[in-house]
């Protein structure tokens, strides 16, 4: 049987949390300043990425804190996320 997923992307500009409920979840900062992803720091200008993949059946259920610190321009981070579509 072919598993099959769709692909969810999202731009975030302020500090939030996030719930995943996705097997897959990519965060890709293209802002101009440094982000926090449950404290760990990614570079700005799209050199800064974070991956978590999971394996097939599994459901990423951690709800990730997006934290800009006090920044209120130049913020943009693009969160992929993969969804298995059993899930939806």
């Amino acid at each position: 049987m072919q598993n099959k997923y769709v692909i969810e992307v999202i731009e975030i500009s302020k500090n939030t949390d996030l719930e995943s409920k996705c097997n897959a979840i990519t965060f890709l900062n293209t802002g101009s300043n440094i982000v926090k992803i449950n404290n760990v720091s990614l570079q700005p200008n799209g050199i800064g990425s974070l991956s978590i993949q999971g394996n097939v059946g599994e459901i990423d259920s951690t709800v990730y804190k997006i934290d800009f610190g006090v920044n209120v321009t130049g913020n943009l981070i693009q969160v992929i996320k993969k969804n298995d579509l059993w899930q939806q």
